[in-house]
């Protein structure tokens, strides 16, 4: 994970004060996107948590769900742009929407904010790509009339529409990800690390940076 970059920023980290050269890759651990727990995939439900460290403060390191309830429809719009998202403001604009639906005001899961962000692609698109005959809605707010899903029900749609192959990989991806870099400071880690290796790569060394996005 990024913080754990620092450590071997520093000359004393290798044996003979400098390295040759120093190989990073900035891609996260499958296993941390494999876990649904973990809130890295929209692929499965899990809560909308991010961070590598768990074990943080939330205080100081406050989750996705945290920055998704809390973050304005501007701040959501230049964190999705950051990352590329060419729909940035209609997915921004779309989750602030879905916050009032929300008795709490929370979006809690992946797989909610899944169907939030196809919802809005779609809307762009015209409605031309039919997302599935799955309305998931159910599962996280109530109806006009303000019911609520009974607990079966709930259950039901959600592995129905866990189940089904996601529409708008590309989007669903670049907003994930943004998410996921702004939970764990990862451009502030990267600053730093990248600050600090010129002390340690001696004369003639290299330096070596597997990027997997524009904003790295």
């Amino acid at each position: 994970s990024p913080p754990g970059w620092a450590p071997a920023a520093t000359p004393g980290f290798f044996p003979d004060g400098r390295a040759d050269g120093i190989l990073i890759d900035l891609g996260s651990n499958s296993d941390q996107l494999d876990d649904p727990s973990r809130g890295f995939s929209y692929r499965r439900d899990g809560p909308l948590d991010m961070r590598f460290d768990r074990t943080a403060d939330r205080s100081v390191a406050p989750t996705a769900g945290d920055i998704l309830a809390d973050a304005s429809e501007g701040e959501l719009a230049d964190l999705f742009r950051a990352n590329d998202e060419p729909l940035a403001r209609d997915i921004a604009r779309a989750i602030v929407r879905w916050r009032k639906r929300r008795r709490n005001r929370r979006l809690t899961s992946t797989l909610e904010l899944r169907h939030v962000i196809e919802s809005a692609a779609d809307k762009v698109a015209g409605g031309r790509t039919r997302l599935s005959k799955v309305d998931p809605s159910p599962i996280w707010v109530s109806d006009e009339r303000g019911r609520t899903a009974s607990h079966a029900k709930r259950e039901r749609l959600l592995r129905k529409y866990g189940a089904i192959k996601p529409r708008y990989a590309g989007v669903l991806g670049r907003c994930f990800q943004a998410l996921r870099a702004e939970v764990n400071g990862e451009a502030d880690h990267l600053r730093d690390f990248l600050c600090a290796v010129p002390e340690c790569v001696a004369p003639g060394g290299r330096l070596l940076v597997i990027s997997f996005h524009p904003g790295e």
